[in-house]
C-alpha cells in the first residue's frame, strides 16, 4: 500500500502537478538505484533513468494497491531482464584457451561460483517485496523490527514475507541443481 505523502503527491500529479511526480520519484530513486547496482555492474543510469520515463510516462495509472517503491522496482526489473539479455546477444562469452600453461582452476571455486551466481539470480527473480525484505534483514542486516517499520508493514507481515522469501529460494535453487544434474 503507497504511503500516505506518496499518494498526496500522486493526487496533486494527477491534478496537473508536475512537481509533485517529480517529488513522488525523487523520494524514491535512491532505493532504485541500489536495486538496479546491485544487479548491473555497468549501464546503471541508464536503467535508472529509463525506469523514471516509463513511470513518469504510466505513473498516471498507478492503482495505488501497492507501494510506488514496488510499482518502480518492478519497472526496474524488466528493464534489467532487457538489459541483462541484451548483452548476452552482444557479448558472447570468450572461448576457454586450452593451450594456455595456468593451471586449471579449482573446481571448488567453480562450484562456489555456480552456486553464488544461481543464489544471485534466484533472489532477481523474486517478487519485489520478497527482495525488498530479503535485501534488508540479510544485507542491510536490519532486524524484523526496524525492516517493518521502514517499510511500515506489521512484523508479521514482515516474517512471512521472509519464509515465503526463503521457500521460493529453496525451491528455485533445487530446480536449478536438478537442471544442472541433467
Amino acid at each position: 500500500m503507497a504511503s500516505v505523502a506518496d499518494l498526496e503527491c500522486l493526487r496533486n500529479w494527477r491534478r496537473g502537478d508536475v512537481h509533485a511526480g517529480l517529488d513522488l520519484v525523487s523520494r524514491h530513486v535512491p532505493e532504485l538505484r541500489r536495486f538496479v547496482r546491485r544487479r548491473l555492474r555497468r549501464d546503471i543510469e541508464d536503467v535508472v533513468q529509463q525506469t523514471l520515463v516509463i513511470f513518469l510516462e504510466k505513473g498516471p495509472q498507478f492503482r495505488a494497491d501497492s507501494s510506488v517503491t514496488t510499482f518502480l522496482l518492478g519497472i526496474a526489473r524488466n528493464l534489467v531482464y532487457a538489459e541483462l539479455r541484451r548483452r548476452i546477444k552482444i557479448e558472447p562469452r570468450a572461448e576457454i584457451d586450452t593451450q594456455t600453461e595456468d593451471p586449471p582452476i579449482e573446481e571448488s571455486w567453480l562450484t562456489l561460483e555456480t552456486s553464488l551466481r544461481d543464489l544471485t539470480g534466484a533472489i532477481a527473480e523474486l517478487a519485489p517485496e520478497l527482495e525488498q525484505i530479503l535485501r534488508l534483514v540479510y544485507f542491510e542486516r536490519l532486524t524484523m523490527a526496524a525492516a517493518a517499520k521502514r517499510l511500515r508493514l506489521p512484523s508479521g507481515t514482515v516474517a512471512s514475507r521472509i519464509r515465503r522469501a526463503k521457500a521460493t529460494l529453496r525451491r528455485k535453487l533445487e530446480a536449478r541443481q536438478e537442471l544442472a544434474r541433467d
